[in-house]
């Protein structure tokens, strides 16, 4: 209790610094340095709650989604709140090291963002948050962000931003599930965000999810294309916390509410069901794993030449940049394919195994996953995903 106490006083006091500074008035050079001193003051007393709360972050990661234990974080804590130098030394080293937990190759030190420390004195008033937030988040697909941030990363994002709620949604929803949380009641958040926002599990994961707590979608433009040179398509949403009064407009067009999926309430609402007819019908097709695989077309059709027993497992490698950079759709790419065949099998094309060996291997050995990395690793002449499946329906 006295710790928490004393962390309650460091940020009373921070709180109280940073109403001084927005009060003064600027009338010269002394009042800008006088502020300047006012807001280094009140980042000082936030130091050490900066650092528990980083601290805190750091164990949730190196945890991995699951159960934080608190119990000897707590006691480090109490010690460094005590003033102990060496304590503070000691977590400072510590929340470094559990805050690098799973950290991508190449990837710049995390820094946890605080709201509550950042802007104290928007949080410590009645009715706390944000009057306002607009936000352009960055996107990144769902099924990228384990290898560009981290499996522990998602995890986090995941348990705690998405209450569990699981699906490959887009980055920018989970940026947008934390505005909602940092928004005061009857107040409206105005987010660009990728155009997967009001689809599939971006949907259900974000949009879906912050209706569920009594937020109202008050404006929104479904799919609009970036007017920039990014080739792209982008959502617009506007959210108010709480039920909206006013009108509410859908594309340029007056409606009287606007569902998760970015429609207007009609008869049918809520999630979608699958249809019974499409099942069977279709389905995701090969999923490599691993671009050394593919072979110039040239090349492929050198080795078909040379054996022609290698057109077994050579292929035409149809992509999305085929679809969208060539007319005739016509694919630029070959691919080899083993199929799920053993190792023995599959070794007596010695060249192209040997390619596979040389390329996928070191590829599947960098997987973030253990599990995954384990067994695509022992399999590495397989694909990911065969789609068997599809493949017997063609």
């Amino acid at each position: 209790k006295r710790q928490a106490q004393a962390i309650d006083q460091a940020v009373d006091e921070a709180v109280e610094l940073c109403k001084r500074l927005r009060q003064r008035l600027i009338l010269d050079i002394h009042d800008v340095e006088a502020m300047a001193e006012l807001d280094k003051e009140a980042r000082r007393k936030l130091e050490l709650p900066e650092l528990i709360a980083d601290a805190l972050v750091g164990e949730v990661l190196a945890a991995g989604g699951k159960e934080v234990d608190t119990a000897a974080l707590s006691i480090k804590v109490g010690q460094a709140i005590e003033g102990n130098a060496e304590a503070i030394d000691a977590l400072r080293r510590k929340t470094r090291e559990v805050l690098s937990t799973d950290l991508p190759n190449g990837k710049p030190p995390r820094h946890p963002l605080h709201w509550p420390l950042e802007f104290p004195e928007v949080f410590e008033r009645e009715n706390g948050g944000f009057d306002a937030i607009i936000g352009n988040p960055p996107f990144l697909g769902g099924k990228k962000i384990t290898n560009f941030l981290g499996v522990s990363y998602r995890a986090m994002l995941v348990q705690h931003v998405a209450n569990g709620r699981r699906g490959n949604a887009d980055l920018s929803a989970y940026f947008c599930l934390i505005f909602s949380r940092l928004l005061r009641e009857r107040r409206l958040i105005g987010m660009l965000a990728s155009n997967t926002l009001p689809q599939g599990e971006t949907r259900r994961v974000c949009l879906n999810q912050i209706l569920e707590n009594g937020y109202t979608i008050s404006r929104a433009v479904k799919s609009l294309h970036w007017p920039g040179r990014a080739n792209l398509e982008v959502s617009i949403v506007w959210i108010f916390h709480g039920a909206w009064k006013g009108k509410v407009i859908l594309d340029g067009k007056s409606t009287d509410c606007i569902t998760s999926a970015l429609e207007p309430a009609g008869d049918i609402t809520g999630e979608p069901f699958r249809l019974r007819s499409n099942v069977g019908n279709a389905f995701q097709g090969s999923n490599i794993r691993g671009i050394g695989f593919t072979l110039e077309k040239k090349v492929a059709i050198e080795f078909v030449k040379t054996n022609q027993r290698n057109r077994d497992v050579l292929f035409p490698f149809l992509g999305g940049k085929d679809l969208l950079s060539s007319a005739d759709h016509q694919p630029s790419r070959w691919v080899i394919n083993f199929f799920d065949w053993k190792e023995e099998k599959s070794a007596s094309y010695p060249e192209l195994f040997q390619i596979v060996k040389e390329r996928v291997l070191p590829e599947r050995k960098k997987i973030k996953d253990k599990t995954k990395q384990r067994l695509l690793s022992r399999l590495y002449w397989q694909y990911d995903s065969q789609a068997k499946t599809m493949y017997k329906k063609i």
